[in-house]
C-alpha cells in the first residue's frame, strides 16, 4: 500500500539481483566456466536464466560459460536423477559450481557431489 506506507521499499533483492551479484563475484575470481544445478520448477529454471542473462551480459572477454543441469526430485524418491545429474557436472571438468535447491535437496546434493569429487 504506497499511500499508507510512502517511504517502503523492498528488503530483499530479486533473484535477477542475486544472480548479477553471484556472476560478478564469480567473474572477479577470473572463473570461466560455472556448472549450474537447479530444481526443475519455476523458481528453479528463473533462477539459472537470470544466471545466465548476467553472464552473457558481461563483455565478451569476461563472460562465464554456464551449464545447467536441472532435475526434478521429493525426498523419499529414488535419488538416480540427482545422482545422475551430479555425475555428468563432474564430467564436465569445470572447478565451480552453484545450486539452486530446496533444504529437502540438500543431503543428497552433497552425498553425490562428495560421491564424483565435487
Amino acid at each position: 500500500n504506497n499511500d499508507k506506507y510512502k517511504y517502503f521499499g523492498r528488503l530483499i533483492p530479486s533473484d535477477a539481483g542475486t544472480a548479477r551479484a553471484v556472476v560478478d563475484y564469480l567473474a572477479g575470481l577470473d572463473v570461466s566456466h560455472l556448472g549450474v544445478l537447479y530444481v526443475n520448477d519455476p523458481y528453479g529454471s528463473t533462477f539459472h536464466g537470470s544466471i545466465v542473462e548476467s553472464s552473457i551480459s558481461r563483455p565478451e572477454n569476461d563472460r562465464i560459460t554456464v551449464k545447467g543441469h536441472p532435475f526434478s526430485y521429493s525426498a523419499g524418491k529414488s535419488e538416480e536423477v540427482i545422482d545422475l545429474e551430479i555425475q555428468q557436472l563432474a564430467a564436465t571438468g569445470y572447478r565451480y559450481f552453484f545450486g539452486v535447491l530446496y533444504d529437502e535437496h540438500y543431503e543428497v546434493v552433497m552425498k553425490y557431489a562428495h560421491k564424483y569429487g565435487i
